[in-house]
């Protein structure tokens, strides 16, 4: 089992080795092409190297630091403070070298980082103050729930939905009423075909059954999702949205019904 294990792991780090090398060698391409005042070069070879998803903390640190300096060198502000936010993305406690770096460089940088802590903890101070509003669903009351079952719409009326449960109840009374009328006439329809005497036209009394008998299903059906709306819509409907909101060492809590 240890013999199996050991030849992967053998050309894991082999591949491993192999890969540190070639990136050890591309950035020191980088560090020659910045040498040699490329530096567009370095900017377009860095955002390459960087979008390797194996290349390392360490090597995308140095990468951004040459892809820094070469934008600041053509006077990119802007991409020199794109390129400062990645880099406080990657560490934001990371400085720069002043052995290896202009002081103009690193008071930029600074200046760049500062702006965007302020803008950071500017923005996290106003979540803190405008927190998203909470939905809270509290359990449906069995009471509704049945008159709900019953005659859609009533349970809306009883929880206090007046105009709401009156809309649903009248629609639901129609349906219903529809709905017992069609089973009524399928009843009677199916009775009058099997009644039937041979002299019949068997054929118009099943076309007429089986007519009531779609109809039948239809309304029931309808009626019996409805009843699914409705619930669903009570249940909604009897939400509570709570807003919490802590300033200092106040806290304020709203509570707002929605209707």
């Amino acid at each position: 089992m240890h013999k199996r294990l050991l030849a992967p792991l053998l050309i894991l780090c082999g591949f491993s080795l192999v890969y540190s090398q070639n990136m050890e060698k591309q950035i020191r391409s980088l560090e020659n092409d910045f040498k040699q005042f490329k530096y567009r070069r370095v900017i377009e070879k860095g955002n390459f190297l960087l979008s390797d998803a194996y290349t390392s903390h360490n090597d995308s640190l140095r990468i951004y630091q040459y892809m820094l300096s070469s934008a600041y060198a053509i006077s990119d502000t802007v991409q020199a403070k794109a390129i400062v936010e990645h880099i406080l993305q990657t560490d934001p406690r990371f400085s720069l070298n002043p052995k290896s770096t202009s002081p103009k460089i690193i008071e930029f940088y600074e200046y760049v980082r500062k702006k965007t802590l302020q803008r950071q903890k500017r923005n996290h101070a106003q979540k803190q103050q405008n927190p998203k509003a909470v939905l809270v669903f509290p359990p449906l009351k069995p009471q509704f729930a049945l008159a709900s079952v019953l005659l859609p719409g009533s349970g809306h009326y009883l929880a206090g939905f007046k105009s709401k449960g009156a809309v649903f109840s009248s629609v639901s009374a129609l349906w219903l009423t529809g709905a017992v009328y069609a089973v009524y006439v399928t009843n009677n329809k199916r009775n009058a075909y099997l009644a039937a005497d041979r002299g019949a036209d068997f054929n118009n009394l099943y076309n007429a059954y089986n007519q009531a008998y779609k109809t039948r299903n239809f309304l029931l059906i309808g009626y019996g999702l409805w009843n699914l709306y409705c619930l669903y819509d009570l249940n909604k409907s009897n939400t509570l949205k709570v807003n919490l909101t802590l300033r200092q060492n106040t806290l304020s809590l709203n509570i707002n019904k929605s209707w």
